[in-house]
């Protein structure tokens, strides 16, 4: 599980980083093991600290004023708790035209799968570790981590997906982000992303302090949209829809099956001599039981003939 932090101050003066203490204090249940912070001054320069206890995270949050901080806080799920495996995920290529600090919460299913394909694009995973760890202890020693941060592979397709060098992005699992665009050159901001696939992320905007997080006050945002500000500037959200790329159904057969119907009965065909046969006899049993109305006897005791 992880968490997502952020507070950008749109008004002149006033820093956020007492904002972003008490957001954490409402969702560090999320994660305490490995953190990471980007904040922003006034000219977009980027500054990153991260962490993988608590007690550097929070001496970070306090002493590096700013009036825009993005944070991460995780307990690792995908990999041991190392200073490069925390977020945010730099994600820089000669195919993109800039440079990424990716924050994300969620897991991701097919990373394995996407891993492959981005090497073979010429991308370098630099969460990855020389070998697996196996707890030796607690409720997941049965589990062995991966040799790279899972949200890797997701933040690689993010930057393919933004600049448009992919028309859906491929991952599968559930996703919330913060992603800051930054100029390869000089190391400032270009923009800033945030959206949510699944998992929870709340925004909220008063009194000119914009908050993001993964619980907290706010609405939650609405899902498969990327939203795009400008933290340093008074300017519009933009809105992108988040796609994925479709899956081949497969095709279902449906099999009838086959019942042997009995052959209908035919009516008996009826013939000249039924007719004739019938007539004779409706005519001997009338004459058999001709009624005497005096003494209520058959005017004759002939035999009948049975037909």
């Amino acid at each position: 599980m992880c968490g997502l932090l952020g507070a950008i101050n749109t008004n002149k003066k006033g820093n956020v980083n007492d904002i972003v203490v008490d957001m954490y204090e409402d969702q560090y249940s999320r994660g305490e093991e490995g953190f990471g912070i980007i904040t922003i001054n006034p000219k977009g320069n980027i500054n990153l600290q991260r962490a993988t206890e608590p007690a550097k995270f929070m001496y970070d949050l306090n002493t590096t004023k700013s009036k825009v901080i993005f944070a991460h806080h995780r307990t690792p799920t995908s990999t041991k708790n190392k200073i490069k495996q925390t977020h945010p995920i730099l994600v820089t290529n000669k195919k993109l035209k800039y440079a990424y600090y990716i924050m994300h919460n969620g897991v991701i299913r097919n990373c394995d799968q996407l891993k492959k394909e981005h090497e073979s694009l010429g991308f370098k995973y630099t969460t990855e570790t020389e070998s697996e760890y196996k707890p030796t202890y607690g409720y997941n020693s049965n589990y062995s981590y991966n040799k790279f941060n899972d949200s890797e592979a997701m933040a690689i397709e993010m930057a393919l997906y933004i600049e448009g060098l992919i028309k859906e992005v491929r991952f599968e699992g559930s996703a919330a982000f913060l992603i800051t665009q930054v100029n390869k050159k000089t190391n400032k901001l270009n923009s800033f992303f945030y959206g949510r696939h699944i998992n929870p992320l709340n925004f909220q905007k008063k009194n000119g302090i914009i908050t993001i997080a993964s619980e907290g006050p706010g609405e939650e945002i609405e899902e498969d949209i990327i939203y795009e500000i400008n933290p340093l500037k008074k300017s519009k959200t933009n809105q992108y829809p988040l796609l994925f790329i479709e899956k081949e159904e497969k095709t279902i057969i449906e099999v009838k099956a086959t019942i042997k119907k009995e052959p209908e009965k035919q009516n008996p065909v009826w013939t000249k001599e039924d007719e004739e046969e019938m007539r004779e006899y409706n005519q001997g049993f009338a004459a058999a039981n001709e009624m005497d109305f005096e003494t209520g006897l058959p005017t004759t005791m002939e035999t009948i003939v049975d037909y």
